[in-house]
């Protein structure tokens, strides 16, 4: 899989799963919508249910066929993965790039034209820069990362600031 391809799994995923979160909300909105009727209250009984009732179970019998918990979960991982891969690509113009057309917030509305607009550059140029950032991410993304060095924060701290407190 080519690392567009990856990308772009990501993009799709976000939409597929925006699109169903929208859908769950728009049952709930159609249910809560602010029209009452002049009816008895029931006392006792198990009668139907209630438009808001109605609503939720139907939202969550929706949730529970889409997956869309395992889904996001997914969704996070992988953005996270690409998100690790995309940091360590030296050219911040390329990080840039990548960024704002797989990981925007809603990045299937970002166009060309809208990022070269946030870059401040030519719409060939986003793609040239584009088509260069892709080749770094498959490169950063078969190059192994860093090893941690296992230092935690404290014992950094201690070691800059000196057994003092003071720098």
């Amino acid at each position: 899989m080519t690392a567009k391809e990856r990308l772009n799994l990501i993009r799709i995923e976000d939409k597929a799963i925006q699109d169903a979160q929208d859908r769950c909300g728009n049952w709930f909105d159609a249910a809560t919508r602010g029209t009452g009727s002049m009816e008895a209250e029931r006392v006792s009984g198990t009668g139907e249910r209630s438009r808001v009732e109605s609503a939720v179970c139907r939202m969550v019998d929706f949730e529970r066929e889409q997956h869309l918990t395992a889904r996001i979960d997914a969704l996070v991982d992988m953005r996270q993965s690409a998100e690790r891969v995309i940091a360590r690509i030296e050219s911040p113009r390329f990080r840039q790039v990548l960024t704002l057309r797989y990981l925007q917030f809603e990045s299937w509305a970002w166009t060309w034209e809208r990022i070269a607009a946030e870059m401040r550059c030519p719409k060939t140029t986003v793609y040239e820069l584009h088509g260069w950032a892709l080749q770094a991410y498959e490169t950063a993304r078969k190059r192994p990362a860093l090893p941690r060095t296992g230092v935690s924060c404290p014992e950094l701290r201690d070691s800059i600031m000196g057994e003092s407190g003071r720098a």
